[in-house]
């Protein structure tokens, strides 16, 4: 094994380095099933219903408000994840987990006895409190159903407070869902218990295949599952995988990630990144355990090494100097590959000499992390550009925001005679044109062309480097991974019914099914009526967050400053420190309030510095002798600002201002201009972006924009619009363009990519207009005809292609969904059927005959492999075979009554079909050989379904 010894090291803003050590391995017990048979599993629902997880709380030791973190604003977020993605046969009846504990955590006794009600998966939850340690949280499974579909029952979650509770919550969430998806599926001891359709285990062969590269000169092990291989070749562009490859380095994380080098991005690497995707390839192995159905509309993009090829696989990271996508080599800030975040580039010096196929520097001590083949990522540690309350730079005219990316500059004002080396930078992307995008610098606009080159910026010194069009084009990563809370095409979170916010991380009032934000509802849930940004119950009922609907009567609370009620409103006693009001309702001394994580009164913090003592947070009782107490706050008297060093009032100079200033300290230095839509900029007063200045009137004045305009010249001369994708109207209003919806009120514009194929659109699921003359409009999505697909190839021409000649309809050029007649499905291609083989008269292939009466496709003239359901193989051939049998039914049993039957035959070798031909699903029944030339079927059949065909197939196993 190789071991990476670092003698240096970078850290990471968030590094979640999952794997916790060589001695700790999850313990999985099988269910016992005492008497019953095993082939048969738990008791289960026939229809896939979300999966309902239960949190055990009783094992941690954290404070109050701590708890109320985890279990108020992690756990439902992790919970609602998992349900809108994952469907299971739910467990009929509790679910009892008959032992001791959970990988050492204790299980109550209540769930070994009455067991859990509405529950298909436990976790029990601990916590270590370890300042000096790596380990953010680890997790896995510990009890398994030992028949059916040996779904995953329990597993335990350990999380480490020193770190966990500093992490934002978009990270939190992501470490919680990237460990629980170990316990429930992404674990080495779990594959092997893995179904097929047919019920049956993957052999070893199925599951894995060793794969030497010899570019990258060493050997990889690839899941070769169907489903995570067509995925994979799906994202990559490379038909040729077999598989997708997983982690080799770390005894806690080899077998139980994907490949780093490989994968960057999927939130199921080794090292988390800072917005990890819950992408296709880690729901497609949920999907290949048999034990899910997967919901894959959730599926975020894999941007880095997306359609690149199968370079990706077969090459090394860096060769001759040149890097693949993802990857760097030089030891500096730069921009991260899809230009959202300024990071750097992770490169470590070994303590000794590394192995040659680890090696990409002249320097042999040299590389990356161990996980990713040693290979440097860039880490995006130092500034996320997106984010509103990163810290920008007005020296360099930095701006930051959903539309900011990162940009290579030296700019500097001109003001500060000062020189600046090329260094990477955010600024906004104001509007993307054809051969060009807009670029926002300070408060001026300027022209970068997608050919390249450096360009300068009125008042800067120094130059913009221009990027390609990739600054425009290319996907981004869903803001904060959409907090697992809504879906993400293309890089834009779309949020499920009751979240809201750019990044879905605003949780909407209980009645509201979409909002702007916490206080103002879109839309509301169908019983309850809009009014003035608030979703109402009629008179006469109260809503019911359980079942989402207004609900007839009433619906009460104690106030949670009550120590016990009289009634529904009235106190009837109060905590300590307390007292009752004239209101029935109990109160705090002044200068403090009511504390829920000690139900006592706490002295107020976070009092303004004008305030001279606090009664609530941001409420003075008391002011300074200059000050003047109004409401609660504290102000100066009109043209003074507070000096906190002091405590006084001092007065603004009013004469001697420069133009559109009303108060200053100096000529030269505007402290409030005159207009509310002027902005400061070095000691002036300029119009703000969106505003433009009244020329009859003076600079001084400033007239807002039309509707939709980012920055304008006048009235009807707009510059800009508001969103990139917007397109500038005749009389200076902007729309989005074609293919886009305008997502907001009618004064701004923010435009949202239509669904493929859409032309106008007023919603992504609201289309008006399709791109194609040959695509109709079916409930507001555009399809082609049967026999086509919507190619999206180039994107300014996207319209219906034919399928391959073999498909019936398709997803692409590549994959079928369903075969013309003559073919079967097999992993998306469209192949020749039973007993037919792929025969080629010149560029057509055509499907001919077997020799033999075979069971799978064959060569010309070649003997076959495996005969039909009636044959079996004599002297390489197939010969017919007859069994006879008499069959009867009661009470769901299939009695089978043979002859002289010289077989053992198992619930596989068995095909029951309906009277019209229609196979049933057999997975959940079971065979019992009553005696040698007796069989039983146990169905969940009632006479009802009669009459049935029973026949047998000795080539299933």
């Amino acid at each position: 094994m190789l071991i990476w010894l670092l003698l240096s090291f970078i850290p990471l803003s968030f590094q979640f380095e999952c794997g916790v050590g060589p001695d700790w391995k999850p313990d999985i017990k099988q269910y016992p099933h005492q008497g019953r048979r095993l082939e048969t599993g738990l008791d289960r629902g026939t229809t896939f219903e979300p999966i309902r997880i239960h949190f055990d709380y009783s094992n941690l030791t954290l404070t109050s408000t701590e708890l109320d973190t985890l279990r108020d604003e992690i756990i439902p977020s992790i919970q609602h994840w998992f349900q809108t993605v994952l469907k299971v046969n739910p467990l009929l009846g509790s679910l009892q987990v008959p032992q001791e504990d959970c990988n050492e955590i204790p299980i109550p006794e209540s769930h070994k006895t009455e067991g859990i009600a509405n529950t298909d998966f436990a976790v029990y939850l601990s916590n270590i409190n370890e300042t000096e340690s790596s380990i953010i949280a680890y997790a896995g499974p510990c009890l398994q159903d030992s028949g059916g579909r040996y779904n995953v029952l329990a597993g335990s979650f350990t999380i480490n407070t020193a770190i966990f509770n500093t992490l934002p919550k978009h990270q939190a969430i992501a470490v919680a869902i990237h460990e629980l998806t170990h316990a429930l599926v992404f674990s080495p001891d779990l594959y092997t218990k893995f179904v097929k359709a047919d019920g049956s285990h993957y052999e070893e062969n199925e599951l894995y295949q060793e794969v030497f590269y010899e570019n990258r000169g060493k050997s990889a092990i690839l899941i070769t599952l169907p489903t995570v291989a067509e995925k994979a070749k799906e994202i990559y562009g490379c038909s040729s995988i077999p598989g997708l490859e997983l982690e080799d380095y770390g005894s806690g994380s080899a077998g139980a990630h994907w490949e780093m080098k490989i994968v960057a991005e999927d939130y199921m690497v080794s090292v988390l990144p800072d917005f990890p995707a819950y992408s296709n390839l880690t729901l497609a192995l949920f999907q290949d355990s048999g034990w899910y159905k997967v919901d894959f509309s959730y599926a975020q993009s894999i941007i880095i090494g997306n359609n690149e090829g199968c370079e990706r696989f077969e090459d090394k990271c860096i060769a001759n100097g040149k890097a693949q996508p993802g990857f760097c080599t030089e030891s500096k800030e730069m921009c991260d590959y899809t230009r959202t975040n300024i990071g750097i580039c992770g490169i470590y010096n070994y303590s000794s000499e590394l192995p040659t196929q680890y090696q990409y520097f002249d320097d042999p001590y040299k590389a990356g992390m161990p996980y990713p083949d040693g290979c440097p990522i860039i880490i995006s540690d130092v500034k996320n550009c997106r984010d509103p309350d990163a810290s920008a730079d007005s020296s360099f005219g930095e701006i930051v925001g959903e539309q900011s990316r990162c940009f290579e500059a030296s700019l500097v004002l001109d003001t500060l005679n000062k020189e600046s080396e090329i260094w990477p930078t955010c600024y906004k992307v104001v509007s993307c044109e054809e051969d060009k995008v807009v670029v926002g610098v300070g408060d001026q606009t300027v022209d970068c062309p997608f050919s390249g080159g450096d360009v300068t910026v009125p008042g800067y010194d120094g130059v913009l480097t221009c990027p390609d069009s990739s600054i425009c084009k290319g996907i981004v990563p869903c803001i904060n991974s959409c907090y697992g809370q809504g879906k993400c095409p293309k890089g834009t979170c779309i949020c499920d019914p009751g979240f809201g916010g750019k990044d879905c991380s605003i949780i909407c009032g209980s009645t509201c099914k979409s909002c702007d934000d916490k206080s103002s509802c879109a839309s509301c849930y169908s019983t309850a009526t809009l009014a003035d940004g608030i979703c109402s119950c009629p008179d006469g009922s109260t809503w019911d967050d359980i079942q989402k609907v207004c609900m007839p009567g009433s619906i009460t609370g104690c106030p949670k400053e009550c120590n016990g009620c009289a009634d529904d409103l009235n106190c009837a006693a109060c905590y300590d420190s307390m007292t009752l009001n004239d209101k029935n309702l109990c109160e705090c001394p002044s200068g403090k309030a009511f504390s829920t994580d000690s139900n006592s009164c706490k002295t107020i913090e976070g009092c303004p510095d004008s305030c001279n003592g606090c009664d609530t947070p941001q409420t003075c009782l008391s002011c300074y002798d200059t000050a003047t107490l109004q409401n609660g706050e504290c102000f100066c008297p009109e043209g003074h600002y507070f000096i906190s060093d002091t405590n006084v009032c001092q007065a603004y100079l009013t004469e001697g201002c420069s133009a559109g200033c009303e108060y200053c300290k100096s000529s030269s230095e505007c402290v409030r201009c005159s207009d509310e839509n002027a902005v400061l900029y070095n000691g002036e007063c300029k119009c703000k972006i969106g505003y433009f200045p009244d020329e009859a009137l003076g600079s001084a004045q400033c007239n807002k924009c039309n509707d939709g305009c980012y920055s304008c010249e006048s009235l009807t001369t707009c510059k800009y619009c508001d969103d990139v994708l917007g397109v500038i109207q005749d009389d200076g209003t902007c729309i989005c363009k074609d293919g886009y919806w305008n997502d907001s009120d009618n004064t701004t514009l923010s435009c949202y990519e239509c669904r493929t194929g859409c032309k106008i659109c007023d919603g992504y699921f609201e289309c008006n207009e399709c791109m194609d003359s040959m695509m109709t409009l079916n409930d507001g999505v555009c399809e082609c005809p049967n026999g086509m697909f919507i190619n999206d190839t180039d994107s300014t021409n996207i319209k219906c292609s034919p399928c391959n000649e073999r498909c019936e309809s398709c997803y692409d050029e590549y994959y079928c969904k369903d075969c013309k007649e003559g073919y079967v499905l097999q992993n998306g291609q469209c192949i020749c059927g039973v007993g037919y083989y792929d025969y080629y008269d010149g560029n057509t292939a055509i499907c001919k005959s077997c020799t033999d009466p075979c069971d799978e496709t064959c060569g010309a003239n070649a003997p076959c492999t495996k005969c039909a359901s009636t044959s079996v193989i004599t002297d390489d051939k197939c010969e017919d075979i007859s069994i006879g049998f008499k069959s009867s039914f009661k009470n769901g049993v299939i009695t089978l009554l043979f002859s002289n039957l010289n077989y053992y035959l198992t619930k596989q070798n068995f095909i029951v079909k309906s009277n019209n031909g229609t196979l049933y699903d057999t997975e959940y029944w079971w065979v019992e050989r009553y005696s040698d030339n007796i069989y039983k079927i146990h169905t969940d059949l009632t006479s009802s379904d009669l009459p049935l065909t029973v026949t047998l197939d000795f080539n299933r196993y």
